[in-house]
């Protein structure tokens, strides 16, 4: 049977092998390990487009994922509340108490029923199913990693999410914020006064890779898949 080509070019994609990064993926994953007040946790990775910011966002993801963390992966875009809220509850759904969605109202003997009707109330805010689900993990013993690509300072969510962030960091929750946006847009984002927390997480930018690093990688890439090459 013939082989798939292992280079897989396109955006967003994780590479066979990812060269140039594993510094900036132990150190976040490093500090996931080393508990709530680690620097590494709040992260902003900074680049153009084509320098594996979404790249690096899903491979973090999946390393955090496979030592239990519950991840949910969203974009600083209208919406992006409702976003984390529906996957936040997805990807957590083995750990979140079931909400009711009806309750008795009545029993009848002979012959035998229930009766039940939709359960009545207000429907909570999309932050504020996040914040309660987030606090019933973490104090249950789970941790929660957010990843947010594209972030743009414009997005209300967004500056609406950053701000449930820091009540959870204030208060030990075990979270993570690994955010990725182009350079224009981080610099707007940090001189905004109303989410100025942002400015004392660790910017990682996303230079250029070493051509070393570069041909290891396709040779990794080669050889791992069966092949040899000079």
């Amino acid at each position: 049977m013939r082989k798939g080509n292992p280079f897989t070019p396109t955006f967003g994609h994780v590479p066979f092998a990812l060269a140039g990064r594993e510094d900036y993926i132990d150190d976040v994953v490093g500090g996931l390990a080393n508990g709530p007040g680690d620097p590494n946790r709040t992260t902003v990775f900074v680049g153009p487009r084509g320098s594996g910011k979404t790249v690096l966002l899903t491979t973090i993801a999946r390393e955090a994922s496979s030592v239990g963390w519950i991840c949910v992966d969203s974009s600083a875009r209208a919406g992006m509340l409702n976003t984390i809220a529906r996957r936040l509850e997805k990807n957590a759904a083995h750990l979140l108490e079931a909400k009711p969605t009806s309750h008795v109202v009545g029993v009848q003997f002979e012959p035998v029923g229930v009766t039940r009707e939709l359960q009545d109330g207000p429907v909570p805010s999309a932050l504020q199913r996040i914040e309660d689900e987030v606090e019933f993990l973490c104090n249950n013993g789970s941790s929660v990693l957010f990843t947010v690509d594209e972030v743009d300072a414009r997005c209300t969510d967004f500056c609406d999410f950053v701000d449930l962030y820091q009540f959870f960091m204030r208060n030990d929750l075990d979270v993570a914020l690994i955010i990725a946006g182009l350079p224009s847009h981080v610099s707007i984002l940090i001189s905004d006064d109303g989410i100025s927390f942002i400015r004392r997480a660790f910017q990682r930018p996303l230079d250029m890779i070493p051509i070393v690093e570069v041909e290891q990688a396709i040779a990794d890439t080669i050889e791992q898949n069966g092949k040899t090459i000079e």
